[in-house]
């Protein structure tokens, strides 16, 4: 299923995409890591995949482009991306500085919305691809003290539900 696949997995040093690198590092893919920070799961590492660790800021697209090039060098195209990358921080919205909604936006639904852009990129041309979208369950029912998070994670699904209609027509889904 995974095996012989370029797989790029952001927000891979913690938690859940830690989780996702580790199961997926079992087949014989291309393991592509992205995160802010060095990726420490050993199990990873002795694995059947070969990987490939990105420490990159969502935050910044010179970064985001500058990772996907390289990607686009060494392997030409992506199977597969997962969208997993988030950055959570609570305050009630009267004490939530614009500072952190900002950084909430951009590391979880603009970090999402850029490589996702530059990623399909390379995916269009070979007429194939798959792109998971990782959002919560705050998108739907919101966390108190999580209003950027929850307004984040239903950007995502919005996000989401256009992109399988904008990319559909180059088998994309």
């Amino acid at each position: 299923m995974f095996d012989r696949k370029i797989i790029v997995v952001t927000g891979a040093a913690g938690g859940l995409g830690n989780a996702l690198a580790e199961h997926l590092s079992k087949y014989e893919c291309d393991l592509i890591l992205v995160d802010l920070h060095p990726i420490q799961n050993e199990h990873i590492y002795k694995s059947n995949a070969k990987i490939h660790s990105y420490e990159v800021n969502l935050q910044h697209e010179n970064q985001i482009v500058s990772f996907t090039n390289d990607i686009k060098n060494k392997f030409q195209h992506v199977d597969i991306l997962i969208n997993n990358a988030a950055y959570l921080y609570y305050d009630p919205v009267h004490e939530l500085s614009s500072e952190e909604w900002d950084k909430v936006m951009n590391v979880n639904l603009r970090g999402t919305f850029l490589v996702t852009k530059y990623i399909s990129r390379l995916m269009i041309p070979h007429s194939k691809g798959k792109i998971v979208n990782v959002s919560s369950v705050a998108a739907i029912s919101g966390v108190v003290g999580g209003a950027a998070y929850s307004a984040s994670k239903a950007g995502i699904i919005g996000f989401t539900r256009i992109l399988a209609k904008e990319l559909a027509e180059y088998n994309i889904n």
